[in-house]
């Protein structure tokens, strides 16, 4: 589990060490995936990586160098997912992969040229969650495939097609998740479905319909994580279903009800992750559970408490990947630890320090 020191390797071995790193970004990165052999596949708001002219996506390979592939943006990209040599685009940009793409694109993980897949969204993409052969967005967006679609879609994966589910947020959706045939939404909205909900819903998966379970957060949710019987939820929230809950809330994926799990952040989390019983967290925040963490997390999911990993990013983290061996984060920070690192770093599991040298693939 994240945050055992056995084996742990000191910061000041770390920083002799030689090895190769993860490349410096000149932006900011907001979605990170991988890539499935060791590499990761990573978008947001940059026109270099590693040196390289790069905009809005890259691809960093097992060895942690750029790979050629390299389709291009003309505006941020914030929503990544993979699926079946697909790498699915979502942000605020027109052109992608050398074609006309509004917000949304598929591009082909080897060539980097976008595919035909083409829904068309009248604004961001924010979020996507792969079920099957449906990618479900979420987003700014009130028009996507020429149907209406007010913020949240279910797409066809290999057509792009919008499918007649079709619930309705009133307003931005910023996270998705899925857990079996149920999608759980967050964001800054008040109705879904046609029902009162504030920020955080439960739909149905082939209907559409809203479920019964409504936990109702105070502010916005911008990150979600579901694992077993547990929906995790993130943002700039105080209260969830009328309970003390600063940034950070586990919430029972049947009936919606908050956990006494209470970490208690004193900033914003902006994104999720989960590895072996442990959830990751990143974001604005200084401190949680009374403990010094800066901008980055490992808190044990059963009890709710922050395990001794600590990679002490010195500015926010906006994103992140797991792999076997290593966790990605990339954010607007310059350093982890005692090391630089620009954007883009790769943290050892057991330890929390920054790694030099690329993990094997496994």
């Amino acid at each position: 589990m994240l945050g055992m020191l056995a084996g742990a390797i000191s910061s000041r071995a770390l920083a002799q060490e030689e090895g190769a790193t993860l490349p410096p970004i000149a932006g900011r990165v907001e979605a990170i995936v991988s890539d499935g052999a060791g590499g990761w596949y990573i978008g947001g708001d940059f026109d270099l990586v590693g040196g390289l002219p790069r905009s809005g996506l890259a691809h960093v390979l097992a060895d942690q160098t750029v790979a050629i592939w390299n389709p291009g943006t003309d505006g941020p990209v914030t929503a990544l997912a993979l699926s079946d040599g697909v790498v699915y685009v979502g942000g605020e940009f027109e052109h992608a992969g050398g074609l006309s793409r509004n917000h949304v694109a598929a591009i082909d993980a080897q060539s980097g040229l976008a595919t035909v897949w083409n829904p068309d969204a009248n604004g961001a993409i924010e979020a996507f969650a792969v079920s099957g052969g449906t990618i479900y967005a979420g987003g700014c967006f009130t028009r996507i495939g020429n149907l209406a679609r007010s913020h949240i879609a279910a797409l066809d994966a290999g057509s792009g097609i919008p499918r007649v589910w079709n619930p309705g947020v009133n307003s931005v959706v910023f996270a998705l998740a899925t857990r079996g045939t149920t999608v759980y939404v967050g964001g800054c909205f008040s109705r879904a479905g046609g029902l009162p909900r504030q920020h955080l819903a439960a739909l149905d998966g082939e209907s559409g319909q809203p479920l019964l379970w409504n936990p109702e957060a105070n502010g916005t949710v911008a990150a979600l994580a579901a694992s077993g019987g547990t929906v995790f939820a993130g943002g700039c929230f105080s209260r969830v279903a009328g309970l003390s809950r600063h940034h950070l809330a586990a919430l029972d994926s049947e009936s919606g009800l908050p956990l006494l799990w209470n970490p208690d952040a004193n900033g914003m989390v902006t994104t999720l992750a989960l590895s072996e019983g442990t959830l990751l967290a990143g974001g604005g925040f200084t401190r949680v559970g009374g403990l010094s963490r800066n901008h980055l997390v490992a808190i044990d999911a059963e009890r709710g408490v922050p395990v001794l990993w600590n990679p002490d990013a010195n500015d926010p983290v906006f994103a992140l990947g797991i792999a076997p061996g290593v966790v990605v984060a990339g954010g607007v920070f310059s350093r982890i630890g005692e090391l630089p690192r620009v954007g883009l770093a790769a943290i050892d599991p057991a330890s929390g320090f920054a790694m030099v040298g690329a993990p094997s693939p496994r």
